[in-house]
């Protein structure tokens, strides 16, 4: 359904567990779900810290989907404020 809903014929679909606290086992489970469909599937983790400013935007603006994992919404929140990621979407 999501991918449906994309442009493209190979759409960049990025899972953001950041309310699980980026759940290895769900980023996983995302991983694993999407590798057999006709998408890039990534997976963004704002824990770990692993992009400077100036690559998370890059990263998040090149999606042509962003999947956003449940968990803590407050945690969210406060983590994607953090890195600025309630201001890029």
């Amino acid at each position: 359904w999501v991918l449906g809903h994309a442009r493209g014929p190979r759409p960049r679909v990025c899972f953001v567990p950041t309310a699980s606290g980026d759940a290895p086992a769900y980023g996983a489970a995302f991983r694993a779900a999407f590798a057999g469909l006709d998408c890039e599937p990534s997976v963004l983790s704002l824990f770990e810290r692993t992009l400077d400013a100036e690559g998370l935007p890059a990263r998040l603006l090149a999606q042509e989907v962003l999947y956003v994992g449940g968990g803590n919404t407050a945690n969210l929140l406060a983590v994607w404020r953090v890195h600025g990621v309630d201001r890029l979407i």
